[in-house]
């Protein structure tokens, strides 16, 4: 293993750990409970990305498209996500968070960003820059990483 290799293992252990360690002291918290992680994590691709097809989102989800079809008709049915049918080919069905699944992925995220300060109060000004300039250096690589084309 090359050294990179061996520093981008150290810093997955190191994310690891610290959500280990959050993890254990604050349990994550859902505004909704009747929302599963599966259907969470529809809703945050939905989030990322916007009003998209769902046979593009199945392959992102890594799911088939039947089950993303029941996951988002649970979500259509509570309301978090709406369906419509693209004007440019009925049989595509087009999916994007409603208001309230905005809201709902909002306050989860919220909840995140809770933990996050309570965290870094705990650390020196230093400390606190230093985690700075490493989110700077991630947010780079991760625009770089949504910019590049598939070959």
């Amino acid at each position: 293993m090359s050294s990179k290799q061996v520093s981008i293992e150290r810093a997955v252990d190191g994310y690891r750990e610290l959500v280990a360690q959050l993890s254990a002291t604050n349990p994550p918290e859902f505004p909704d409970p009747g929302v599963t992680m599966s259907q969470m994590r529809v809703l945050m691709l939905l989030g990322a990305i916007g009003e998209t097809r769902m046979s593009d989102l199945a392959p992102q989800l890594g799911i088939s498209l039947s089950t993303l079809s029941s996951l988002v008709e649970r979500l259509y049915d509570a309301g978090l996500v709406t369906r419509r049918a693209d004007a440019r080919d009925r049989r595509t069905v087009l999916v994007s968070l409603s208001e309230a699944g905005t809201h709902l992925l909002d306050s989860f995220q919220e909840l995140g960003v809770d933990h996050l300060r309570q965290l870094l109060a705990h650390l020196s000004d230093a400390e606190i820059e230093t985690v700075n300039k490493a989110l700077d250096v991630l947010v780079v690589a991760a625009r770089r990483l949504t910019t590049e084309v598939p070959s």
